[in-house]
This record gives structure tokens, C-alpha cells and sequence, in this order.
């Protein structure tokens, strides 16, 4: 749109108002996100264990439900599976990606290995020297996995991404006993915790090579757990239930009548899904809970601030008639 060159103290102003109006409209930037959450048990209706590890953007839910079974969960539709080899069905189902393609671990004789399970068909992953102990935590799109591992002549767990064929070993440990790998996304950032042993953990993410750190805001502990393609990642600290995203933080809690302790946020979907589980005091079973979000709340200050945009974008129409 032309402006007159006439009045150009007057086109100045009108222009620093509408200014002013977007700026201070910006305040819906910062604002809370609170979730619907809700609980859920084993859809078969036994009194089991049932909790969930992984979710992928359909909200196809997968887990293990006991005794030690891994399980898809898509709406009240369930599908339980053992892998062939396990013993005693020591199968345990931990992450999906979109396309339908579930990872975990099982145990056997000769002790825990990591597993792809792919339109019905099973492939072993075992990391190249680990001893007898190779856990499978997490798979993105691309076919990318991570877990842990444990050396030989130690009882320390490391992390490791696999590529192909290609395995990198991680050891973020910082004079930690352990490097815990727990997701990935699809741009390949992994996620997971360094600790254990009787030393506090931090979380931790590992991209390109370079390892960051993060603790959750006045914790003492903190853990990484899932990841997703925005980059939010959820986990638990020693301050309870969290969605990191960027430097934000924002604290999961659980209704205080379902009686739970020891919970876990375990994954999110890109559109923010939590999922995870917890114990119910009562029956000392696990069960799952999904955590959706609803609309963001803005904080206060956010309040004032788009309060004061709307009102300068209202003078700011007002002026410009007159420009």
C-alpha cells in the first residue's frame, strides 16, 4: 500500500503504533501448556501390570503388559507378541515409529538382546562386544535405533546408536557409572541420562557428535526418556513428571487420587502426546497414563502483555485512518 508523502510525522506515528501493537502481541509466546490425563489399564480387564513405553504420531501405543509380554495398544485394540527365542516370554516392547515398526528386548539362556519386529518378522540386535546384554530403547523413522549395552568385566551400562550397520558407542558419563540412550528422533538427536550407582543423573542429548546437558529446574535428579521431531523431550526428575522444550520446562502431575508412585513420562508424539506409567499404591501394579495437552494458558505477564497489543492494534487502526 502507498502512503502520501504528506503529514510524515503523522505516517510515523501510525507506524510505530502498529509496531508496538505486534510486538507486545507476541506475549502469546509465553504461555503453560496443561494436558488431559488420563489412566489406563490392560484393555483385556486382567489385574496386570500394563505400562507404556513408546508412542509414534498415529498414537499407536507400545509396551509391555506382564507377565512380560510386549503388547501395540491402537485405541481399545490390543496385539500382544513374544519373540520366538524368548524364554519363559521375557519380551519386552519399549518404542514404535510410524511406520509400525516396534523395538524392544528379550531374554533368553544367554541373556538380553535387542529386537526389531517388522510385519511380523523378528531381527536380533546384539551390540559387537557387549556381554550377553544388549537393550534395544528406541527406533525413529529413518530405522535408527539406540540402547544401552554392558561391557565385558563390568556391570556399567553404555549407550549406543545404530546406522545401518554402523554402531556408535556412547559414553557421556562424565565420571558416571552409566550412559543410559533411551530415544531418538528423525533428525537423528538422541536423548537418554548419564548416572547411577548411588550418584545423582543428569539428562542428556547427543547429536553430531556433541553431548549437552540438562537438569530440570531446583532437581536433584534428572532422566531423559523420549523425543520428538520438534525436539521436546520428556523424562522424570526428583521434582516430578516434565516436558522440556527449548529451555522451558514444564511439570506433569498425576491426580492425586490415583494413589501413584514412582511414575515415568516414557515418550510424546509430535503433537505433544505424553505417555508413561506409574504404580498404584493400592495394588502395587503398573498401569499407563496419556497426558494430551489442551489450549496453552498464557502466564500473566503474557496476560498484560497481549492485553496491551490488542489495545495499541485497536489505536493502531484508529490512527491509521487518519494517515
Amino acid at each position: 500500500m502507498q502512503m502520501s508523502n504528506a503529514r510524515p510525522m503523522q505516517r510515523h506515528a501510525c507506524t510505530t503504533i502498529l509496531a508496538l501493537g505486534l510486538f507486545a502481541g507476541c506475549g502469546l509466546a509465553a504461555a503453560t501448556t496443561t494436558y488431559d490425563i488420563k489412566r489406563f489399564q490392560d484393555p483385556r480387564g486382567q489385574s496386570t501390570s500394563f505400562f507404556p513405553t513408546g508412542i509414534n504420531n498415529n498414537h499407536v501405543i507400545a509396551g509391555t503388559a506382564s507377565p512380560d509380554r510386549g503388547f501395540t495398544l491402537s485405541g481399545a485394540s490390543i496385539t500382544l507378541f513374544d519373540v520366538p527365542s524368548a524364554f519363559n516370554n521375557f519380551t519386552f516392547g519399549d518404542d514404535i515409529n510410524n511406520s509400525g515398526i516396534v523395538v524392544g528386548t528379550y531374554r533368553n539362556s544367554s541373556g538380553g538382546h535387542g529386537f526389531i519386529l517388522d510385519n511380523g518378522s523378528y531381527t536380533t540386535i546384539n551390540v559387537p562386544g557387549a556381554t550377553n546384554e544388549t537393550l534395544v530403547t528406541g527406533i525413529n523413522d529413518a530405522g535408527q535405533l539406540v540402547g544401552q549395552y554392558r561391557r565385558a568385566n563390568t556391570t556399567n551400562y553404555l549407550g549406543f546408536v545404530k546406522s545401518g550397520a554402523t554402531f556408535t558407542l556412547l559414553d557421556a558419563a562424565q565420571a558416571q557409572p552409566n550412559t543410559a540412550a533411551n530415544g531418538i528422533n528423525n533428525a537423528g538427536q538422541v536423548v537418554g541420562f548419564v548416572g547411577g550407582g548411588g550418584t545423582a543423573s543428569r539428562g542428556f542429548t547427543f547429536e553430531n557428535g556433541t553431548y549437552g546437558f540438562f537438569d530440570a529446574p531446583g532437581a536433584v535428579w534428572t532422566q531423559g526418556f523420549g523425543i520428538n521431531n520438534q525436539g521436546q523431550i520428556v523424562g522424570v526428575a526428583s521434582t516430578g513428571l516434565f516436558v522440556k522444550d527449548g529451555a522451558n520446562f514444564t511439570t506433569l502431575a498425576l491426580p492425586a487420587n490415583w494413589n501413584a508412585r514412582s511414575p515415568v513420562a516414557t515418550d510424546v508424539s509430535d503433537d505433544g502426546v505424553v505417555v508413561g506409567y506409574f504404580t498404584d499404591n493400592g495394588t502395587n501394579l503398573m498401569y499407563g497414563f496419556m497426558a494430551t495437552p489442551t489450549a496453552a494458558v498464557p502466564e500473566p505477564a503474557s496476560l498484560a502483555m497481549l492485553l496491551a497489543g490488542g489495545l495499541a492494534l485497536h489505536f493502531g487502526r484508529r490512527a491509521r485512518r487518519r494517515c
